[in-house]
């Protein structure tokens, strides 16, 4: 069963995205705080595939997030992969500021 680590302030949205998940066999682990995902990654970073962020409120501690999780992940080394979760309402500008820090971004309506 693939892990993943989700982290998402929005406790209705995080909860409906991992029942989702877990409805598809992954196994999730939610963090509200970028300081518990942080501290969750170092100390079991390669239990996880897959970590989520949603930063579909294009804030500053989004980004933040985004960049201290990325700063874990050692390159050459297997760690798991970044998926970012953004509304349409962002643009493009948004998708290619989180795939040029490493991640693969997801428009979701």
């Amino acid at each position: 069963m693939a892990r993943v680590l989700l982290l998402d302030s929005d406790e209705s949205n995080a909860h409906e995205l991992s029942v989702y998940l877990e409805g598809q066999h992954f196994s999730v682990k939610v963090c509200r705080d970028s300081k518990d995902a942080v501290d969750v990654l170092k100390r079991d970073q390669n239990d996880f595939e897959v970590l989520i962020l949603d930063i579909s409120r294009d804030r500053r501690e989004d980004w933040e997030a985004l960049d201290s999780l990325r700063r874990l992940i050692k390159p050459g080394i297997p760690g798991p992969g970044m998926l970012c979760l953004t509304g349409p309402d962002n643009g493009a500008d948004v998708v290619l500021k989180a795939e040029r820090k490493g991640a693969r971004c997801v428009i979701r309506r």
